[in-house]
């Protein structure tokens, strides 16, 4: 319906790929969710994050840390979010790699897809445990977490990610 979010969106970020992150990646999830709580009135969405790996996570979560030590509202608002029951059931805000984020749904889903070109601009079609010949499982349960939302932050240049195009 008109005025409704979409169900599925792209955001593309295009940041460099650098120290197994993407800094830019991480830093427009972290405005994705102070918009989202911080200006919407009403009920909000549960939230989970899921990362393509370890270092993407810590990054977010320090960045996390980093915006609530500067900004009240956002602060309280994370802290009852990290504590959210619904039902008696843990509905609670994370931020995981795709290594460990099954069973974990959400009303909404935030993917960083961390991978990207490198600063000199370099694209490496390597996508870390999705890479592997059992790799579109663990992509088809980070994408099956969004009971509602699905939002996909990434930097990867679409047309150099597939031969699947041309």
């Amino acid at each position: 319906p008109e005025g409704q979010p979409s169900a599925v969106r792209l955001v593309h970020v295009g940041s460099p790929y650098e120290s197994r992150s993407n800094e830019g990646e991480a830093r427009a999830i972290v405005e994705h969710l102070a918009k989202a709580w911080c200006n919407s009135p009403g009920p909000r969405l549960s939230v989970g994050v899921v990362t393509f790996n370890a270092q993407q996570r810590d990054l977010i979560l320090d960045l996390m840390d980093e915006r609530a030590r500067g900004d009240s509202e956002f602060r309280s608002i994370l802290a009852a979010e990290i504590e959210r029951k619904e039902e008696g059931e843990d509905q609670g805000f994370f931020v995981k790699n795709l290594e460990n984020v099954q069973g974990d749904e959400r009303d909404a889903v935030l993917i960083s897809t961390t991978f990207g070109p490198d600063a000199a601009g370099r694209f490496v079609r390597f996508f870390g445990p999705l890479s592997d010949a059992e790799g579109y499982r663990r992509l088809n349960v980070m994408i099956s977490r969004a009971r509602r939302q699905l939002v996909v932050f990434t930097s990867m240049p679409v047309d150099q990610v597939s031969d699947a195009l041309s």
